[in-house]
């Protein structure tokens, strides 16, 4: 069947957009744990954030986004804070990381595109 709005040469755009979404994402939940001195976490959350925004080591970044989210999926409970992200989130920026861990960067990388 035909595709109603035939526009497949914007797709390596999706990517960057996907990419840009998760790193400021991540960017925002690092500066609510440095304002809770929580340094460590906060580091891991700037790397990965500053990975996706600039498109350098893109799937390293999402393979720790998964591990990541997926620990803060389980301990959620217990480590709830009313800043903090839901689940809904969590599993939205899951599968927004396995998609880029699939498929790389996108355009306007310092990754390669595939």
């Amino acid at each position: 069947m035909l595709s109603l709005f035939p526009v497949h040469f914007l797709a390596p755009i999706a990517y960057i957009l996907l990419r840009l979404c998760v790193g400021f994402i991540f960017v925002r939940f690092a500066h609510c744990h440095l304002q809770k001195r929580q340094l460590l976490v906060a580091g891991v959350e700037i790397l990965v954030g500053i990975g996706f925004l600039l498109g350098l080591f893109t799937q390293l970044a999402a393979l720790i986004a998964l591990v990541y989210t997926t620990v803060l999926y389980a301990l959620h409970e217990r480590f709830a804070y009313p800043k903090g992200p839901t689940k809904q989130t969590l599993v939205l920026l899951f599968f927004i990381s396995l998609s880029l861990f699939i498929t790389g960067p996108g355009i306007l990388a310092f990754d390669l595109p595939i």
